[in-house]
């Protein structure tokens, strides 16, 4: 997965709290976030609503393409 292991880094620090942006919250890889604690949200790039809805408060956004569906 792109990213891990900056999620695994700011997993372990309290003072972030990570968001998990998927087309699909149902997915396998959406699943496996929610079940270590990270919040899933549905973000699509073609409803800007969505990305704004999901971006809201994001301070560090890590790109990924993995697991999208």
């Amino acid at each position: 997965m792109q990213g891990g292991s900056v999620i695994s880094a700011l997993f372990k620090d309290p003072s972030y709290k990570l968001r998990g942006i998927t087309r699909n919250p149902s997915s396998e890889a959406a699943k496996k976030l929610k079940a270590q604690g990270i919040e899933v949200v549905v973000g699509d790039l073609k409803d800007l609503a969505s990305l704004r809805a999901a971006f809201e408060v994001a301070i560090l956004p890590i790109p990924s393409s993995h697991g999208c569906n």
